[in-house]
């Protein structure tokens, strides 16, 4: 990975698509639920799909879903637990969520295009997958289940596209159907966009600013997990690899860096409005963890460089 003139440029760049969503909040009066829905049930599913469908299914590559997945929840119920012991009420769920999941998609995914060959952005678009994954299943039922029964949050689940998206890229990846000229006409446009309303939805959360919702705590403590606990997993893994396992080749260790180093998913903002559980709190810090990343972001990519 390395760190030059244009990639500060198009990083910088992503932060504008955020006051972009300030701006329009103020000015529009966008109602980010609408924003948030036509994320997750139209624009998530098509990307997911053509990312499923266009990857090397190599052994390298299929069980790093597996990988992400699992670290991803162990995170997640590790702050769950440590929530438990401070919080009586859901936002336990909350800082287990802000802890374990990146915003690999909105913000990894265009940094991973900027940095790696075609080859390395193939794998950490299905390492991505993994967190796809965990963000539709474990952090969604964790967000609904702090307002609904058990029973409403699976309900929940079961109607996200994600999921059933995923598996419907693996069987025509598997049985090579891969030649669907309107989605490969059209897919480019739909990833810009899907960017754009992801970092635009943590502005519309947010204003206005006067309204932010910040606990110390819960900051600190979602900190400590994405941007410590997450990398020193990621560090260990590739420790352990390199030194007894030889599992995985060395092509996967810089895309499992940049899941790990990314911010705070603006997923997590989606799901908290949508299911109305604290998304200002949420929103608030999402958008400081975003902020910390343009500086932690080039400092990793400078250390590892050096």
């Amino acid at each position: 990975m390395t760190l030059d003139f244009n990639f500060l440029t198009n990083f910088l760049l992503i932060y504008l698509f955020l006051f972009t969503g300030v701006f329009l909040k103020y000015f529009v009066k966008i109602n980010e639920k609408i924003i948030g829905k036509f994320l997750i049930y139209l624009l998530a599913p098509i990307v997911i799909f053509h990312g499923t469908l266009n990857t090397t299914l190599i052994s390298n590559v299929i069980f790093l879903p597996i990988l992400i997945f699992l670290i991803s929840s162990f995170v997640c119920y590790l702050f769950y637990f440590i929530g438990k012991k401070i919080w009586n009420d859901s936002n336990a769920n909350i800082l287990a969520i802000l802890s374990s999941e990146g915003n690999t998609g909105y913000f990894g995914l265009p940094i991973a295009i900027l940095l790696f060959n075609n080859e390395l952005v193939g794998i950490y678009i299905f390492a991505l997958m993994g967190v796809t994954l965990f963000e539709n299943s474990v952090v969604y039922y964790l967000t609904a289940r702090g307002r609904y029964s058990k029973l409403h949050s699976l309900y929940k689940l079961l109607k996200l596209p994600a999921i059933y998206a995923f598996i419907a890229g693996l069987i025509f990846n598997f049985y090579n159907i891969k030649n669907i000229k309107f989605l490969d006409s059209y897919i480019d446009y739909i990833q810009d966009l899907y960017s754009f309303l992801g970092m635009m939805i943590v502005g519309l959360c947010i204003y206005p600013l006067s309204n932010l919702s910040l606990d110390k705590k819960m900051v600190l403590l979602s900190f400590l997990g994405k941007f410590i606990i997450w990398p020193i997993l990621i560090l260990f893994f590739i420790y352990f690899n390199e030194n007894f396992f030889h599992f995985f080749s060395h092509e996967v260790y810089a895309p499992l860096i940049l899941v790990s180093i990314v911010p705070i998913a603006v997923n997590t903002v989606v799901f908290a409005t949508v299911l109305n559980v604290y998304p200002r709190k949420v929103a608030s810090t999402v958008l400081l963890s975003t902020i910390f990343s343009i500086i932690y972001i080039p400092l990793c990519i400078y250390i590892l460089n050096n």
